[in-house]
């Protein structure tokens, strides 16, 4: 049985480093749903978990390319940034976005 790909993006909130009284309940949000929760840098976090779980979080199905030498993970429609209108009031208030990384450039040596 092939495993569900597990993936990852990052929290961007649109609120100052130092305002944990949005930050703590954002994180607490996305912990509640089931994500892996990273320790936040400045106002970004990072959220991980099956494909499913942010499908079912952001109600939008995902597409994971992983048959190059890196994932690549976006939206059906080829998007890194996932909705903010399924998320509650007071978290989407708070929210910039919510966003799949990505990957750098390969360069190979000549």
């Amino acid at each position: 049985m092939m495993q569900e790909p597990w993936v990852s993006a990052v929290v961007t909130l649109s609120v100052s480093a130092n305002d944990l009284a949005s930050i703590t309940p954002a994180k607490g949000h996305f912990t509640s749903a089931g994500f892996e929760v990273h320790a936040p840098l400045g106002a970004s976090f990072g959220i991980a978990g099956p494909k499913s779980l942010f499908e079912k979080t952001f109600d939008r199905v995902l597409v994971v390319n992983d048959q190059e030498l890196i994932t690549v993970v976006t939206t059906d429609a080829g998007e890194t940034e996932l909705p903010l209108d399924p998320l509650p009031d007071n978290i989407r208030k708070v929210t910039e976005s919510v966003r799949f990384i990505e990957p750098p450039p390969l360069v190979f040596p000549r």
